[in-house]
């Protein structure tokens, strides 16, 4: 928001909305005529030809990746909240988050999520309450550092609203696994309507509070205190919930676990380049003491 600006952010958004409700719409319409479809990748395949089901694949499974990869970050910004006490490295908070991803990994369907999805809920709305509640106090302000304002940032700035509706990779499965899949549009029409409402409402807040100095995480606005601790715990919750979403799409085991190795084998190498960095190992160590 602080490198579009409030106003076209918020168009942004708004065109954001229809957009993708029409596209899960259309997703919902895919199922009804092709019921047996689970992926992106087989409704191509069926609908126009095995060469484009085999390109559906593989830009699914990609987009799914870069996803999840997205996501470890964002885990790693929440456990490096959550420990907010030791002076964690971002490699080494996602390094922890990937830890704490192996066990779930091995899960392969969306029945069941239920009790799951409403805890996610839970925590993100509960985050939201206590980070509104700081912002509107006593808000800290503090944005990442920006490389400026180039094409880069406002593209991805705007990717970012795109992203905050990005669901429908998973919709052709979720209509599988549900019991009544003729409620989708209900379903996914109260979803978004509540997506938009909240973002358009914490965006606001957070412009008006901040201006310029709007963080990119909402986590930033909390001071290092139990409130930064809390709000980290839940959105460590919610992110292992929504890390399990993406992973559930059929064919995926084998590609997710070995790129889950490789992810584990490329921090767990940063973390030893940092340990093995006599500057930053005098600094980190001392402090990491007492927590543990």
């Amino acid at each position: 928001m602080a490198t579009v600006g409030l106003v076209f952010g918020l168009l942004v958004l708004v065109a954001c909305y229809p957009l993708n409700l029409f596209t899960a719409i259309l997703l919902w319409q895919v199922h009804e005529k092709l019921p047996h479809v689970v992926t992106l990748g087989d409704a191509l395949a069926v609908l126009v030809g095995p060469r484009a089901g085999k390109y559906g694949y593989c830009v699914l499974y990609t987009y799914i990746f870069m996803t999840m990869a997205n996501y470890m970050i964002v885990l790693g910004d929440a456990v490096r909240s959550c420990l907010y006490m030791v002076d964690l490295s971002r490699p080494t908070a996602c390094f922890l988050g990937a830890l704490l991803q192996l066990p779930l990994n091995q899960f392969r369907t969306l029945s069941g999520l239920s009790v799951l999805s409403m805890i996610s809920f839970a925590t993100v709305l509960a985050t939201l309450v206590l980070c509104l509640w700081t912002l509107l106090r006593d808000p800290l302000c503090q944005s990442e550092a920006s490389a400026g304002d180039g094409y880069i940032q406002y593209s991805s700035a705007i990717s970012g609203f795109i992203f905050a509706f990005a669901g429908q990779h998973i919709m052709l499965e979720m209509q599988v696994e549900m019991r009544e899949p003729s409620k989708f549009p209900k379903a996914v029409s109260l979803s978004f309507s509540i997506l938009f409402v909240v973002y358009a409402m914490v965006s606001t807040l957070s412009y008006q509070a901040c201006a310029e100095k709007t963080p990119g995480n909402l986590l930033l606005v909390l001071p290092a205190d139990w409130r930064q601790g809390i709000c980290g715990a839940m959105m460590v919750i919610h992110l292992m919930v929504a890390e399990q979403h993406l992973g559930f799409l059929r064919a995926l085991g084998c590609v997710f676990a070995s790129a889950s190795l490789s992810i584990l084998l490329y921090l767990l190498l940063l973390m030893l380049r940092e340990a093995l960095s006599p500057v930053v190992y005098i600094e980190w160590w001392p402090r990491a003491l007492p927590a543990l």
